[in-house]
């Protein structure tokens, strides 16, 4: 059984990035996740560096809740800029924690944990749950061999 995970490849392996222009227009950003099906794009400067995060979370609340265009929103004015990364040899129980204690649901990964590095994918919950059904087989393997 292989102990020491990554992020990458373990969690993330195969990702195709969903990046869009800071000066792309909020509505840009929901057709795009719509299309794809996944519920946060990252925003990206002219230089393809990472300069933030939106999520359908921001659409609801920042955009539709904000009484804004969403045809005239940039994006630069609604996403979460300079989102918090994680590293693509961290943990994944570190990344779930830090996502857990921040109130996060999504986590560029990048390959030095920060948002200047290279852009490597993005983890969210979702991607988690194969190592919380281990973590609960595990529990009731271990259960089972105290009774």
């Amino acid at each position: 059984m292989k102990t020491r995970r990554n992020l990458i490849p373990d969690v993330v392996s195969g990702q195709a990035l969903i990046t869009l222009n800071m000066s792309d227009t909020a509505r840009d950003a929901a057709v795009l996740m719509d299309s794809n099906r996944v519920s946060s794009v990252l925003v990206v400067n002219t230089q393809g560096e990472l300069s933030g995060i939106f999520t359908v979370r921001d659409v609801a609340r920042r955009v539709v809740g904000g009484h804004l265009d969403p045809d005239k929103t940039p994006l630069s004015r609604v996403m979460t800029k300079n989102p918090q990364c994680a590293a693509a040899t961290e943990k994944p129980y570190i990344a779930l924690q830090r996502m857990q204690d921040s109130g996060f649901r999504h986590l560029p990964v990048t390959d030095d944990g920060t948002s200047k590095g290279k852009l490597m994918g993005i983890v969210s919950r979702k991607s988690f749950f194969p190592e919380e059904k281990a973590m609960l087989d595990l529990e009731e393997h271990l259960e089972q061999l105290i009774r």
